[in-house]
């Protein structure tokens, strides 16, 4: 076999320490540690993960730049939003509002003392303003010479610096400086140029990258700032990165995400293209490292050079309120052994046991001869036994023990032997023992875990031959049988914490049964693991607690050297998020639509918010499929502010809008097979803006707009082929894009006003219930059921909200703003938003899909090592 010498050219160092390991260029080392007697490995980690959503996406957004990757702050937000948000780590709340609503403004200082300064307010334009915020409101601080946005930012609250930036005029080379009041020149930057990327405090900065005319002429230089001017380094970044996160300082930094221009062949990617990619500065270098999950430009963050955070951001097209944390560690990884440790003084078996590695105790047990059960405590001190003080009972199978070495217990036991059980307790102070409760049952060879005021026992024998999985708890007066075991056993091997978390594994289930089953105890029951030994016997012993644990030696019945670990099952939950869909063939507003997540169908609408009526009132039909949308057979007659009920390949789509289908509204049924539109009877009544839910035979239209009447508290009932009323809406509306549910248990939310009622149908009547938390004429998943319906999009707007059957409550928003297009799906977590205007004059073709929290349970395992 190769030895490491032939393989790297040198020998393993030996080391009576271990060496300082702080930065990369020390990855791959081996040693050994002559001190632990240990080789040892280094192993450098890099990755992005998911950190918490910011609670609205948008774009354009600055950050606090010198602030840790636990306590950013992001303030200014898509069009001109004066929000500020703090984050601790693990969750967005929400910090004092900027005086002046803005986006595309520049950032400095931490979250307690931070500066914002320029950006684009609109209506209004480029901006000279800066503020300053003290952890809980913004002040005005000296204004910019001139207005502008999209500059590089760095430094402190006292001491920043903008490089750079566009504004009524091209990107200027112009540095400038605060002193905490009021801003002066400083050295011009080697490049006229707009979102260059900045990094360390204002007298030690790196510059890099940024766009020097077109969002496709870019600049891959790179400087370095002393305080007064600027020098051009040897080295370039790659693509010429922009409006990307920057974090770190002059000689360590990271860049992520943003804006490349690489055009093939030259390398990845097409001009002017958002990028996943991270590029780390050593100082005079840059090397691609860990990618971004997602790509995105135009976004803040902070951090180091090895603890970075970025948030919000441009996908192009849409927003995202994702936030994501990098880290890069470096870790000592040491080779796993057993070593000998000091022999006991004398042997013994079916002992009890407290402590650790480096200070334990063993407390009573059996000698084979005699075969009695004796009082011999020994202490353990990391390499030798010796006597202590005997406990103040004798007793064999004294199992059931816990707490550390200074503060110990131990309990039951039989004396001389079976079958005279017992029922003793006895805490120790780590210099003597004292008697106290008693256990409830007289039990031995148990289990026990815990420290000294609250610890556990659990199976055991209560008799010569029975083991009933009796199990007690101590709250540090008295114990109290409980819960037991789902399988009594006996000589168990146990590990845990405290009398509401523990784990059995192995045993002896009477009269002659070795077990493999494991089990875990919640402080109320017991449940089985679904990972067990890989070897059954007893007498086994256990250490760890209830994620991680070793279980090792027993009788098979010969006796056993066998270890194993056990892993615990770990509950990943994914937070709910809506994603990017499939565009549809063209975009449209105030249509209708039907179906699930992977199998829609969007009917009619409004192409143009300019054209002449009938001409956009269309015809058009479109399938989805999950991923893209196909046109298929149009309706007979054009219509918008359309709704309707079913399937893909089942649906019916009532009344709506179309001048010149007679007045308006209009009363026209159609009925959808999977391939064509037929017409079918006329509804009672004229109808647009309604609400709508069932099946093509099981259908429900509800409220609506029956001009000239006005809004409608009507219910209609179709079975494929006619109509039949219903029972009125206790509250007539109309906009009523909140609709969920069925025939016999309908939903409508929402609507004229806007409002916040919410009405349930049972099939007979309405019934008022819980309001929206917003009134507003959310959209829909129209065919989700009624206990489980979600409402998105708003006028425009991206909130979200999700209903349980109860209350509702507050969802992930959209990531685009807009209104008054169409939502499908069977549930809330798989609901699909299509097309809507986000404007005026915009009418995006996007598609948004959401999915709900997941919960990734990954079972126990078990894992023998040796």
């Amino acid at each position: 076999m190769a030895e490491y010498e032939s393989i790297h050219g040198t020998r393993v160092r030996y080391l009576s320490s271990d060496p300082t390991l702080t930065e990369s260029s020390t990855e791959g080392q081996v040693w050994y540690n002559s001190t632990s007697g240990t080789n040892k490995a280094l192993v450098q980690i890099k990755a992005f993960s998911a950190g918490s959503n910011i609670p609205t996406a948008g774009s354009g957004n600055a950050s606090a730049v010198q602030a840790t990757q636990t306590t950013a702050l992001s303030f200014g937000l898509g069009s001109a939003q004066p929000q500020t948000i703090e984050y601790n780590g693990y969750a967005w709340t929400a910090g004092g509002a900027l005086g002046t609503g803005r986006f595309v403004l520049r950032g400095a200082g931490t979250q307690t003392a931070a500066l914002g300064f320029g950006g684009y307010v609109d209506p209004g334009g480029f901006t000279t303003a800066t503020e300053e915020y003290d952890g809980s409101s913004w002040t005005a601080g000296g204004a910019l010479p001139s207005s502008r946005s999209n500059m590089g930012g760095g430094g402190t609250q006292t001491a920043a610096l903008s490089v750079g930036g566009g504004g009524p005029v091209s990107p200027g080379n112009n540095t400038e400086e605060y002193n905490g009041s009021s801003w002066t020149a400083g050295g011009a930057y080697p490049v006229a140029l707009q979102d260059v990327c900045i990094a360390g405090p204002q007298t030690a900065t790196l510059g890099a990258g940024g766009i020097t005319g077109q969002p496709t002429d870019t600049s891959t230089a790179v400087a370095n700032y002393d305080g007064s001017s600027w020098t051009v380094l040897p080295g370039t970044i790659s693509n010429g990165q922009n409006r990307a996160v920057t974090a770190g300082t002059q000689t360590h930094a990271v860049i992520f995400g943003g804006n490349i221009n690489t055009p093939p062949p030259a390398g990845p990617g097409t001009p002017g293209v958002v990028t996943t990619a991270n590029n780390e500065w050593d100082g005079s270098t840059f090397t691609v490292t860990a990618n971004m999950a997602t790509a995105r430009q135009s976004f803040a963050g902070a951090g180091t050079g090895s603890a970075a955070i970025g948030y919000a951001g441009d996908l192009n097209p849409g927003n995202s309120n994702a936030t994501e944390e990098y880290n890069s560690s470096i870790n000592a990884i040491t080779n796993s052994a057993w070593a000998s440790g000091g022999a006991l003084p004398t042997g013994v078996y079916f002992s009890g046991g407290a402590g650790d590695k480096d200070a334990a105790l063993s407390i009573g047990g059996s000698r084979f001869a005699p075969p009695a059960g004796v009082n011999t405590v020994n202490i353990y001190n990391g390499s030798t036994w010796t006597g202590g003080p005997n406990l103040n009972y004798s007793a064999r199978g004294t199992g059931m023990s816990g707490g550390p070495k200074t503060a110990a217990w131990v309990g039951g036991g039989a004396f001389p032997s079976y079958p005279t059980i017992l029922n003793n307790f006895s805490t120790w102070n780590d210099s003597s023992w004292t008697a106290g409760p008693t256990l409830a049952t007289n039990t031995s060879d148990a289990g026990g875990t815990g420290p000294q005021t609250a610890g556990i026992v659990f199976g055991g024998r209560t008799g010569p031959t029975d083991n009933p999985g009796n199990t007690e708890t101590y709250d540090g007066t008295s114990w109290s049988e409980t819960a037991d075991l789902n399988t009594g056993r006996s000589n168990s091997g146990s590990s845990g914490t405290s009398s509401s978390s523990a784990f059995v594994a192995g045993g002896l289930v009477q009269p002659s049964t070795l077990s493999s089953a494991a089990e875990t105890w919640d402080g109320i029951s017991w449940t089985t693991s679904s990972g067990t030994l890989a070897t059954a016997r007893y007498g086994i012993k256990g250490a760890g607690t209830t994620s991680a644990g070793v279980f090792y030696g027993g009788l098979t019945p010969s006796f056993s050297s066998a270890t194993e670990e056990y892993n615990f099952g770990t509950t990943t939950i994914t937070p709910a998020a809506w994603s990017s869909g499939g565009n549809t063939n063209d975009s449209r507003r105030a249509l209708g639509s039907v179906g699930s997540q992977t199998a829609g169908l969007a009917f009619g609408g409004r192409l143009s918010p300019t054209a002449s009526p009938p001409a956009d009132f269309v015809t058009k039909t479109e399938q989805y499929d999950g991923t893209s949308w196909t046109e298929v057979n149009d309706l007979n007659n054009g219509r918008s502010n359309i709704g309707g009920a079913g399937t893909q390949t089942a649906a019916v789509a009532f009344g709506g809008l179309n001048p010149a289908l007679g007045p308006r509204p209009a009363t026209n049924t159609e009925t959808w097979d999977g391939t064509n539109w037929t017409n079918g009877t006329a509804s009672p009544t004229a109808a647009e803006n309604y609400g709508s839910c069932g099946t093509l035979t099981a259908a429900l239209r509800y409220g609506g707009d029956d001009s000239p009447v006005g809004p409608s508290n009507s219910t209609l009932e179709f079975d494929g082929s006619s109509f039949t009323t219903g029972g009125n809406m206790n509250t007539a509306r109309n906009l009523i894009q909140g609709s969920a549910g069925s025939q016999t248990a309908g939903l409508a939310f929402g609507g004229t006003g806007p409002n916040n009622q919410t009405e349930e149908y049972n099939g007979s009547a309405w019934t008022s219930v819980n309001n929206l938390n917003n009134a507003n004429y959310y959209n829909s998943s129209g065919s989700s059921p009624q206990t489980d319906a979600l409402g998105f999009g708003s006028s425009p707007g991206t909130s979200v909200e999700q209903y349980n059957g109860t209350s509702w409550f507050t969802a992930p928003n959209l990531g685009t703003q807009r209104a008054d297009g169409t939502g499908f799906g069977t549930s809330a977590n798989g609901s699909v938003m299509v097309n809507g205007p986000s404007g005026p004059t915009s009418y995006p073709s996007a598609t948004e899909e959401f999915t709900g929290e997941v919960v990734t349970t990954n079972p126990a395992s078990n894992l023998s090592v040796s």
